[in-house]
């Protein structure tokens, strides 16, 4: 899975609308937390729901990566 929009920021949290690389399925409105871990380990290891896949099940394949908005040391 990968960020295709973030929006409705509070603090680090925001919601999301993730897209899975292998079949192209699409879940809007998901919860999420803006900082490095979130964006670099919890939306590639989260499996889809349509194909059961997530980024880091495909051998090789590079991960769209996104980040967060301020770096992980501020506090908001």
């Amino acid at each position: 899975m990968y960020l295709t929009k973030s929006y409705d920021f509070h603090r680090r949290d925001f919601r999301g609308d993730l897209k899975c690389e292998h079949c192209g399925d699409e879940e809007l409105s998901v919860t999420c937390y803006d900082d490095s871990n979130f964006h670099q380990r919890v939306i590639p290891g989260k499996e889809c729901k349509s194909c059961k896949q997530s980024t880091t099940d495909a051998p090789g394949k590079v991960p769209v990566a996104s980040g967060p908005r301020d770096p992980d040391h501020v506090v908001k």
